[in-house]
């Protein structure tokens, strides 16, 4: 049977202009073609989706997301619940997330890392139609040292030997990719963001093993040596990218940055916490304090403007589940990156859809609405090219061509889909 989606305005990801009036015409879960509605002669057994009125993009990518995690009020809390969670409860809360990035149009996302490996049954069970959930990259436990950033986490490894081990047991429990956090961070009481936390031989190793695997790399990183590092070891995607320097302050490098282009590798711009709500005008006393607030986040993203200048790929994120930051609300992370580092929408969208497929090794499948590639689509009411917030305005979500999502709802199976 064929679904055919009739879009009244289609962005496909691959231009900055949309098109009004076209057909997504789709089978066994894959677009077939993308042609005028006019040209379109529904068949007998056709399923049509009359979405005439609606605005229609290739599903969002969600690279950099904690499925296990709370997005409590501050780190204390958030890392509290992860701990207090049973095994069970741990399942259940990730299955929760995992829906609530779905109703925001995310059908793909990145886990980034939890305290155990459930994250591989529950991306197994929405890919064999278990549950409802978007596509799931998971790499189980983020590999740290002992004392390290997310080192309640429990996979540390403080050793090229032990770093070595920790890949392969990992890939071996059935990780799509491996996260290590090459320096501190803020959620880690006693880490430290301004400095590395692996010696360049350790990330050399664990990028040789995890690719000699066939995985990718994703790094946390907070610091211009950490960034240096990850470079010369081949990380394919680096998180954060913040340019702290010993001190603490901020300075970015010009010379790394050339690094970064010559590389290849994509950041990971995760938009998170205060870097989205002070676009939020309700948040502030007044128009001064709020002014204020936006200026502060204009200049704290002047570094990132510089990388992207430079050439370096910029995939946008969220970091979903940690502190202030629910799993919903994946557009005020687009409509602040898209503030902060002076882009259009297009770009901004660009950035949760095809680069970010490119940076997960995914852009064979999804990312954009073209002929051959997954059947991954939101649908919403509004114009998000011209106000990003239009896309919490949730009509539609289909994956896999299969719709998931209707008005607000998750979209079971229909009876007699799984036998």
């Amino acid at each position: 049977m064929r679904t055919i989606v009739i879009a009244g305005t289609l962005f496909d990801g691959t231009r900055d202009a949309p098109t009004s009036g076209q057909a997504i015409v789709v089978e066994d879960g894959r677009i077939q073609t993308v042609v005028p509605a006019a040209q379109i002669r529904p068949q007998e057994g056709d399923q049509v989706l009359d979405c005439s009125e609606h605005f229609v993009l290739p599903g969002l990518i969600d690279s950099h997301v904690h499925l296990a995690f709370a997005a409590r009020p501050d780190h204390t809390t958030t890392r509290a619940a992860l701990e207090g969670d049973s095994r069970d409860g741990s399942v259940l809360r990730q299955l929760h997330n995992a829906q609530e990035c779905l109703l925001a149009g995310i059908t793909t996302v990145r886990d980034c890392g939890g305290r155990d490996l459930t994250s591989f049954a529950l991306r197994d069970a929405v890919a064999a139609g278990l549950v409802v959930g978007p596509r799931i990259l998971a790499g189980g436990q983020p590999i740290t040292t002992t004392g390290g950033h997310l080192h309640f986490c429990q996979r540390r490894a403080d050793s090229v030997a032990e770093v070595r081990r920790a890949v392969r047991s990992l890939i071996e429990a059935g990780a799509d990719f491996i996260k290590v956090m090459a320096t501190g961070g803020n959620m880690t009481p006693g880490s430290n963001p301004a400095q590395p936390q692996y010696r360049q031989e350790e990330l050399d190793a664990l990028v040789e093993d995890a690719h000699r695997l066939g995985r990718r790399v994703a790094a946390h990183v907070g610091a211009v040596e950490g960034i240096r590092r990850c470079l010369l070891a081949g990380v394919d995607t680096l998180e954060h990218g913040n340019w702290l320097q010993p001190d603490g302050t901020v300075g970015y490098d010009p010379a790394v940055a050339e690094l970064w282009v010559r590389q290849g590798a994509y950041l990971g711009l995760a938009v998170a916490g205060y870097d989205r709500l002070n676009l939020r005008r309700d948040r502030f006393a007044d128009a001064a304090a709020h002014h204020d607030a936006l200026v502060a986040l204009y200049r704290k993203y002047a570094p990132f403007r510089a990388l992207r200048a430079a050439g370096v790929p910029i995939m946008v994120s969220s970091d979903a589940g940690v502190r202030l930051t629910p799993f919903r609300h994946f557009w005020l992370s687009l409509q602040a990156y898209s503030f902060a580092m002076e882009v259009s929408a297009a770009e901004t969208l660009r950035g949760a859809t095809s680069v970010a497929a490119a940076g997960l090794g995914l852009d064979a499948e999804v990312g954009v609405v073209v002929p051959g590639k997954r059947a991954d689509l939101l649908v919403v009411a509004g114009d998000p090219l011209s106000d990003l917030s239009d896309l919490s305005r949730v009509h539609l979500v289909l994956c896999d061509g299969r719709v998931v999502v209707e008005d607000g709802r998750l979209v079971a199976p229909a009876a007699g889909a799984l036998s």
